[in-house]
């Protein structure tokens, strides 16, 4: 449906109508456009001006509506409520008509939301014109191929307020989980520089001559952590890889310090189990709802991560590998 636009043709200076104005142009309840009139004219032009797409409403009080103008208009979902019982207006295809309720009666049956029989959060035509036969001989007719909601009720702007809620609730913990994931991916790069080891760096476990090939594996493990990370607070993707990567990377710090015997811990590792702890928690969401299988390929990489920078154990190697590989395929499929 496209605009909800209402006209209330009646005199000037009538207070109901200015209630009836006041709740259909509310933008919880009503939500339409709202628009005056006091001639049959003005109604007539009303009704030219309308799309197809739009929902239409006219609240007439003593104002003919002519049945020649309703039938031209564009739009194929019109309510028509006249006040006057006898007002000679016939509901073609995509119209509707209540007649015979006072304004006044409108009001009350809109704005104490009693006509919304099912409690839906919606007052339908047919449940305004139910409400309104309780206490008026009213003419209705109904030809709309869907129900006309004419008004909105509290059950409904509560509704709609607890989803607003929730929709920047998601948000704002979609943002905190990216933040966190920067964060994390910072701490790694920061913890390159700083003292890991016996008074070594990362970057010097990382490139320095000499260095054993294991030990290497730790620090650089970071640095693709740390890039994975930043690319999914970029993107909002790859969160899965990063789950992994950590997991690899938790993996490898652990088989670095088993290399040692009383190894004399550094400031560096400090950050990078911080970046390592902040980047799963920014990639908390996406293991909570795939624990069944990222968990295996969580604990593969991290057996892989300590076999190959600890007791390069051949067997468990070619395990984590396979259970890798097997998630991958998966994955790639699923993704198809």
């Amino acid at each position: 449906m496209g605009r909800r636009c209402a006209l209330i043709a009646a005199p000037s200076g009538d207070e109901d109508a200015t209630v009836l104005a006041g709740i259909l142009a509310d933008a919880e309840r009503g939500g339409y456009k709202v628009e005056r009139a006091d001639d049959d004219e003005a109604v007539g032009a009303f009704l030219a001006a309308r799309d197809a797409t739009d929902v239409v409403l006219v609240c007439s009080d003593g104002v003919p509506v002519d049945g020649s103008a309703l039938a031209a208009c564009r739009s194929t979902h019109v309510l028509v409520l006249a006040t006057d019982h006898d007002a000679d207006v016939v509901a073609g295809a995509g119209r509707a008509v209540i007649a015979g309720a006072p304004f006044r009666a409108l009001v009350r049956a809109l704005r104490d939301g009693r006509a919304d029989g099912n409690a839906d959060g919606d007052i339908t035509a047919r449940e305004l014109h139910n409400r309104l036969a309780h206490t008026h001989n009213l003419q209705f007719s109904d030809a709309l191929e869907t129900p006309f909601v004419v008004t909105h009720t509290d059950r409904h702007v509560r509704r709609q307020r607890r989803a607003a809620q929730r929709t920047r609730s998601a948000e704002w913990t979609e943002n905190a989980l990216r933040a966190s994931t920067a964060i994390g991916a910072v701490a790694l790069l920061v913890s390159l520089p700083l003292v890991w080891l016996f008074g070594e760096s990362g970057l010097e476990y990382a490139f320095a001559s000499g260095t054993a090939w294991p030990s290497r594996i730790a620090p650089l493990l970071g640095v693709a952590t740390a890039v994975a990370g930043f690319a999914h607070a970029a993107t909002g993707r790859g969160a899965g890889a990063v789950v992994v990567l950590v997991s690899a990377s938790a993996g490898a710090v652990v088989g670095l310090l088993d290399r040692f015997v009383d190894p004399d811990l550094g400031l560096g590792l400090l950050f990078t189990l911080l970046g390592l702890g902040l980047l799963l928690g920014g990639a908390l969401d996406v293991l909570r709802h795939h624990y069944d299988t990222l968990g295996v390929a969580c604990g593969s990489a991290a057996v892989l991560g300590y076999q190959v920078v600890g007791p390069r154990s051949w067997g468990w190697i070619a395990l984590a590998v396979a259970l890798l590989v097997a998630e991958a395929v998966y994955w790639v499929r699923r993704e198809r």
